[in-house]
Protein backbone atom coordinates (compact mmCIF):
# COMPACT_ATOMS: atom_id res chain seq x y z
CA UNK A 1 0.00 0.00 0.00
CA UNK A 2 2.79 1.92 0.81
CA UNK A 3 4.57 2.28 -2.58
CA UNK A 4 1.01 2.18 -4.10
CA UNK A 5 0.42 5.97 -2.29
CA UNK A 6 3.88 7.25 -3.48
CA UNK A 7 3.89 6.17 -6.76
CA UNK A 8 0.39 8.30 -6.86
CA UNK A 9 2.34 11.08 -5.11
CA UNK A 10 5.00 10.42 -8.50
CA UNK A 11 2.10 10.90 -10.64
CA UNK A 12 0.71 13.73 -8.89
CA UNK A 13 4.00 15.41 -8.84
CA UNK A 14 4.09 14.66 -12.51
CA UNK A 15 1.12 16.72 -13.55
CA UNK A 16 -1.87 14.98 -11.71
CA UNK A 17 -3.12 12.04 -12.00
CA UNK A 18 -6.39 12.76 -14.27
CA UNK A 19 -3.22 14.27 -16.38
CA UNK A 20 -2.40 10.50 -18.04
CA UNK A 21 -2.90 10.14 -21.30
CA UNK A 22 -1.41 9.64 -24.42
CA UNK A 23 -0.35 13.04 -24.39
CA UNK A 24 1.61 12.88 -21.26
CA UNK A 25 2.78 9.32 -20.86
CA UNK A 26 6.15 9.85 -21.13
CA UNK A 27 6.05 11.24 -18.34
CA UNK A 28 5.05 8.47 -16.55
CA UNK A 29 6.64 5.92 -18.35
CA UNK A 30 9.13 3.70 -16.22
CA UNK A 31 7.90 4.22 -12.52
CA UNK A 32 8.75 1.82 -10.13
CA UNK A 33 5.76 -0.66 -9.09
CA UNK A 34 3.59 0.61 -11.79
CA UNK A 35 2.23 -1.93 -14.34
CA UNK A 36 1.91 -0.80 -18.22
CA UNK A 37 -0.85 -3.09 -19.79
CA UNK A 38 -1.91 -2.67 -24.06
CA UNK A 39 -5.12 -4.21 -24.15
CA UNK A 40 -4.28 -4.62 -28.40
CA UNK A 41 -4.29 -7.61 -30.38
CA UNK A 42 -1.19 -8.93 -31.95
CA UNK A 43 -2.67 -7.66 -35.12
CA UNK A 44 -3.28 -4.07 -33.82
CA UNK A 45 0.31 -3.76 -32.74
CA UNK A 46 2.30 -5.19 -35.41
CA UNK A 47 0.37 -2.39 -37.78
CA UNK A 48 0.88 0.89 -34.99
CA UNK A 49 3.55 -0.75 -32.79
CA UNK A 50 3.98 -0.52 -29.58
CA UNK A 51 5.50 2.03 -26.57
CA UNK A 52 8.02 0.60 -24.50
CA UNK A 53 7.83 -0.66 -21.46
CA UNK A 54 3.74 -1.76 -22.38
CA UNK A 55 3.01 -5.06 -22.06
CA UNK A 56 0.39 -6.62 -24.00
CA UNK A 57 -3.17 -8.71 -22.54
CA UNK A 58 -4.84 -8.96 -25.30
CA UNK A 59 -8.46 -7.40 -24.38
CA UNK A 60 -10.08 -10.22 -27.06
CA UNK A 61 -7.94 -13.05 -26.54
CA UNK A 62 -7.11 -13.23 -23.17
CA UNK A 63 -9.82 -11.18 -21.01
CA UNK A 64 -12.69 -12.20 -23.71
CA UNK A 65 -11.51 -14.94 -25.38
CA UNK A 66 -10.33 -16.09 -21.90
CA UNK A 67 -13.30 -16.29 -20.35
CA UNK A 68 -12.81 -13.76 -17.62
CA UNK A 69 -15.27 -10.78 -19.06
CA UNK A 70 -18.40 -11.29 -21.10
CA UNK A 71 -18.42 -9.55 -24.58
CA UNK A 72 -19.26 -6.07 -25.05
CA UNK A 73 -20.39 -4.80 -28.01
CA UNK A 74 -21.02 -1.34 -26.52
CA UNK A 75 -18.25 -1.24 -23.82
CA UNK A 76 -20.98 -0.26 -21.55
CA UNK A 77 -19.90 -1.91 -18.35
CA UNK A 78 -22.32 -3.57 -16.33
CA UNK A 79 -21.45 -5.79 -13.01
CA UNK A 80 -22.67 -8.58 -14.71
CA UNK A 81 -19.76 -8.51 -17.44
CA UNK A 82 -17.21 -10.06 -14.65
CA UNK A 83 -16.92 -13.87 -14.99
CA UNK A 84 -14.04 -14.37 -13.17
CA UNK A 85 -13.28 -11.77 -10.75
CA UNK A 86 -10.47 -14.39 -9.36
CA UNK A 87 -8.26 -14.52 -12.68
CA UNK A 88 -8.85 -10.77 -13.15
CA UNK A 89 -7.18 -10.07 -9.95
CA UNK A 90 -4.12 -12.41 -10.96
CA UNK A 91 -3.76 -10.69 -14.33
CA UNK A 92 -3.99 -7.11 -12.59
CA UNK A 93 -2.11 -6.99 -9.64
CA UNK A 94 -3.72 -4.70 -6.82
CA UNK A 95 -0.80 -3.93 -5.14
CA UNK A 96 0.95 -2.14 -7.79
CA UNK A 97 -0.30 1.29 -9.81
CA UNK A 98 -2.12 0.18 -13.78
CA UNK A 99 -2.21 2.35 -16.45
CA UNK A 100 -4.15 0.92 -19.18
CA UNK A 101 -3.94 1.57 -23.42
CA UNK A 102 -5.57 0.43 -26.48
CA UNK A 103 -6.03 1.59 -30.07
CA UNK A 104 -8.64 4.06 -29.58
CA UNK A 105 -9.12 4.25 -25.43
CA UNK A 106 -12.99 2.22 -25.44
CA UNK A 107 -10.62 -0.80 -24.30
CA UNK A 108 -9.05 0.91 -21.86
CA UNK A 109 -12.00 2.58 -20.74
CA UNK A 110 -14.17 -0.26 -20.04
CA UNK A 111 -11.31 -1.89 -18.75
CA UNK A 112 -10.82 0.78 -15.68
CA UNK A 113 -14.43 0.19 -15.09
CA UNK A 114 -14.20 -3.54 -14.86
CA UNK A 115 -11.16 -3.25 -12.38
CA UNK A 116 -12.95 0.05 -10.27
CA UNK A 117 -15.45 -2.17 -9.77
CA UNK A 118 -13.47 -4.65 -8.35
CA UNK A 119 -12.21 -2.20 -5.77
CA UNK A 120 -9.10 -1.47 -7.33
CA UNK A 121 -8.05 2.63 -6.86
CA UNK A 122 -4.80 3.27 -8.25
CA UNK A 123 -5.62 2.24 -11.82
CA UNK A 124 -5.35 4.87 -15.15
CA UNK A 125 -6.42 5.00 -18.89
CA UNK A 126 -4.07 6.92 -20.66
CA UNK A 127 -6.31 6.24 -24.17
CA UNK A 128 -5.62 4.96 -27.56
CA UNK A 129 -2.20 4.85 -28.78
CA UNK A 130 -3.71 6.89 -32.44
CA UNK A 131 -3.11 9.94 -30.32
CA UNK A 132 0.19 9.16 -28.79
CA UNK A 133 3.04 11.54 -30.68
CA UNK A 134 5.96 10.55 -27.76
CA UNK A 135 9.07 9.39 -28.18
CA UNK A 136 8.87 5.66 -26.85
CA UNK A 137 7.23 3.97 -30.10
CA UNK A 138 8.65 1.29 -31.22
CA UNK A 139 7.52 -0.86 -34.45
CA UNK A 140 6.36 -4.18 -34.26
CA UNK A 141 5.66 -6.68 -31.21
CA UNK A 142 7.33 -6.09 -27.48
CA UNK A 143 9.94 -8.53 -26.53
Amino acid sequence: MFLSLVVVAVLTACGGTDDVSMRTIDNYLNQEDTVYIDLRNDDEIAVSGHIDGFSVLSYEEMLVGGGLLAPTPDFVFRNSDILDADALRVLFPQDETIILMCRSGRRSAYVLRVLEALGYETVYDAGGIIYYRGDYLIAGMPD
